[in-house]
C-alpha cells in the first residue's frame, strides 16, 4: 500500500500548533500498523524550514525534479527537495522562492503581490502532478490535511477516469478554517464559475472520497448547526469519520524530556517535584508554596475560551491557587493578560510568547492544566499534561469529550469536566479541582495516576487509519462519493 500524505505544516519542519504534530506522527503510525506500506510526505519549503534545517545543520538533497505551472493566469516555478534519500518514510520540500519566501507558514513575502491563494493553489498543483515521481508510481490513496491542500481531491476528481486514479480522504483537522478567497485569485478552483467566493475546504468535503476529523465527537458535533461552520448540511450529506489523534511517546516522556530540570516517572515521580519548584521559580513565587497551580499552554484565541481564564484571575486568590500561561495571539488577549499579571502578580504568571521546553516545563510542573475550550477538534494539550502528571480541567466538546473523565460511567477519572461553557463554569470547575487537591490529595493522586495510565499512543489511531485507507481502496469508485 501506497500513501501520499500532504500536507502545510509537519513537526519538526514548520508547525503552528497540533496539525503539524499530527501529520509527522502518521507516517510512523501507519508503518507500526502495518509495514510495508510506504508513506510518502509532501510539503511547502517555507523559510521556517531553511532556517529549521540550518540549527540542526541538515541539508536537503536535489531529486532534479523541477515544474512550472500556471495558477490564476501566472506562472510559477518549482524545485522538489528529499530530506533523507534513504528514509523508508521520506518527506519532499517545494521550494519556490516566490511562493515560499514569506516570514511565516501564512505570510506572503511583502510586497509581492501575492496571497495564500497562489501559494497553496500552486501547491495543489504542483503535489498532484508530481505524485508518480515522489511515490516511486501511482500512490494508492492520497491523504489530504485541512484546507490548504483539500482542492486535491477536486483535481483527482476531474482526471481522467482511467482506472489508475487514487482514492483520496481529506482529514479536517479544524473546520472553522475553510480557506476562503476572491474567485480570481483561484479561478482553477472556481468549480462553480459564478463569482462568488472560493472555498479551498469546500472543494475537499464535496470531491474527497472519504471525509475524517480528529475525534469521533467532533465528527458528530460539525454535523449540528451549532458547530458546522456552514458545512453542517455537506457534511451531513457525507458523512464523516472520527479518528482520535495520538501522541508520540517517545518525543513526549518526562523520563527523557531534556527540557525539563529533572526526570521522572509514574513509577518514580520524584523528579516531578523539582519541576513543581522550577516552575514556581521561574514565576517568582515560593518554592514551597502550597498551592495548586493551574497551567494553560495555548494560542490566545476566542475559540480556546482563554477569555473566560482571563475573566477568573482576580478570583483566583479566593481559590487558593496559582496560574502560569504560556501562549501567544489575539492582541486584545494579550494586552487583557499582560495587564492581569501586573495587577494580580501572586495569582498569574504570564509569558506571551510561544516556546517549546518552557511548554513542556508546565505540562511538568503544573498541578492541573486549562483547556476551556469553545470548540476542539481533538486537542493534544490535555493529552501532554496528563503524560506528564497534570490534571486536565477541560470544556467537554470534541476531543476533550473523547479523553478526559469526570463521572462516567464506566471510565475511572481522569480530570474535570465543565458543567457550563463560560467563565463561571470555569470557575466552579476550577473550584472543584482546587478543593480536591486541598481537601482529598489521596483521591487528586488516584486521579493523577488515571492520568498517566490513559493510553493516548498513536497505535491504535494508526491501526483504525490503516483499516480505513484498505476499505477504500478496495471500494469500487461507483461506491464512493454517494
Amino acid at each position: 500500500m501506497k500513501i501520499f500524505n500532504i500536507c502545510a505544516e509537519y513537526a519538526p519542519w514548520c508547525r503552528t500548533g497540533g496539525l503539524g504534530d499530527v501529520t509527522a506522527a502518521l507516517p510512523a503510525a501507519i508503518k507500526a500498523a502495518e509495514s510495508d506500506t510506504l508513506v510518502v510526505t509532501a510539503l511547502p519549503l517555507y523559510q521556517q524550514v531553511r532556517e529549521e534545517l540550518a540549527r540542526r545543520d541538515m541539508v536537503l538533497e536535489s531529486t532534479g525534479l523541477e515544474l512550472d505551472l500556471e495558477v490564476a493566469g501566472r506562472c510559477f516555478q518549482g524545485r522538489w527537495f528529499i530530506l533523507d534519500s534513504e528514509s523508508d518514510s521520506p518527506v519532499y520540500f517545494l521550494e519556490s522562492d516566490e511562493l515560499f519566501s514569506g516570514p511565516g507558514l501564512y505570510e506572503m513575502a511583502p510586497g509581492s503581490g501575492l496571497n495564500l491563494a497562489h501559494r497553496f493553489g500552486y501547491f495543489c498543483k504542483a503535489a498532484y502532478a508530481s505524485m508518480g515521481s515522489l511515490c516511486a508510481g501511482r500512490p494508492d490513496l492520497l491523504h489530504l490535511h485541512d484546507w490548504h491542500v483539500a482542492p486535491i481531491a477536486w483535481l483527482n476528481h476531474q482526471a481522467p477516469p482511467d482506472g489508475r486514479k487514487p482514492k483520496s480522504i481529506l482529514t479536517i483537522h479544524n473546520l472553522a478554517f475553510q480557506g476562503w478567497f476572491e474567485p480570481e485569485d483561484a479561478p482553477e478552483f472556481d468549480r462553480h464559475g459564478d463569482g462568488e467566493h472560493v472555498s479551498f475546504l469546500k472543494l475537499g468535503i464535496e470531491y474527497a472520497d472519504q471525509l475524517t476529523t480528529v475525534s469521533p465527537r467532533y465528527a458528530v458535533e460539525i454535523q449540528t448547526d451549532e458547530f458546522g461552520c456552514g458545512m453542517e448540511q455537506t457534511l451531513c450529506h457525507r458523512g464523516v469519520v472520527g479518528i482520535v489523534n495520538g501522541i508520540d511517546y517517545s518525543q513526549w516522556d518526562p523520563a527523557t524530556d531534556s527540557a525539563l530540570v529533572a526526570p521522572y516517572s509514574p513509577q518514580d515521580p520524584a523528579g516531578r517535584i523539582a519541576c513543581r519548584q522550577a516552575l514556581l521559580a521561574r514565576a517568582g513565587w515560593p518554592t514551597d508554596l502550597d498551592q495548586p497551580i493551574f497551567g494553560v499552554v495555548s494560542r490566545l484565541a476566542h475559540q480556546k475560551g482563554l477569555d473566560w481564564v482571563a475573566d477568573i484571575v482576580p478570583q483566583l486568590k479566593g481559590l487558593g491557587a496559582r496560574l502560569v500561561l504560556l501562549g501567544t495571539g489575539d492582541e486584545d488577549l494579550e494586552s487583557t493578560f499582560q495587564g492581569l499579571a501586573r495587577t494580580h502578580p501572586d495569582q498569574l504568571h504570564a509569558m506571551l510568547r510561544f516556546d517549546d521546553a518552557i511548554a513542556r516545563q508546565i505540562y511538568a510542573g503544573a498541578d492541573a492544566f486549562l483547556v476551556p475550550s469553545r470548540f476542539e477538534p481533538c486537542g493534544l494539550t490535555q493529552l501532554y499534561a496528563m503524560r506528564y502528571g497534570a490534571v486536565p480541567v477541560v470544556n467537554p466538546v470534541g476531543g476533550l469529550r473523547d479523553t478526559v473523565y469526570d463521572g462516567h460511567k464506566t471510565k475511572a477519572q481522569n480530570g474535570f469536566l465543565m458543567q457550563v461553557g463560560d467563565s463561571e463554569g470555569l470557575y466552579l470547575t476550577m473550584a472543584r479541582a482546587a478543593g480536591v487537591w486541598h481537601q482529598q490529595p489521596e483521591r487528586w493522586a488516584g486521579i493523577v495516576a488515571e492520568g498517566y495510565r490513559f493510553d493516548s499512543r498513536w497505535r491504535r489511531s494508526g491501526a483504525a487509519y490503516n483499516r480505513l485507507y484498505r476499505s477504500l481502496i478496495a471500494a469500487p469508485n461507483d461506491e464512493l462519493r454517494s
